[in-house]
C-alpha cells in the first residue's frame, strides 16, 4: 500500500519512503489481513 502526502513524511511505520519522502510504502501479504487488524501510521508535516 502506498500513501502519498502533500509534504514530507516526518513519522512512519512504513518499510520505505519514496518520492522525496512524500510517499510511505507499507508492505504485507493478504494473509496478514485475515487474522488481525492492521494499523498503518504515517504523519506528514506541512510548513507554510
Amino acid at each position: 500500500m502506498r500513501v502519498t502526502f502533500p509534504g514530507p513524511v516526518a513519522l512512519s511505520d512504513a518499510q520505505a519512503l519514496e518520492d522525496g519522502g512524500r510517499t510511505a510504502v507499507f508492505r504485507f501479504d493478504g494473509a496478514a489481513l485475515n487474522d488481525r487488524p492492521q494499523v498503518l501510521r504515517a504523519v506528514a508535516v506541512l510548513r507554510p
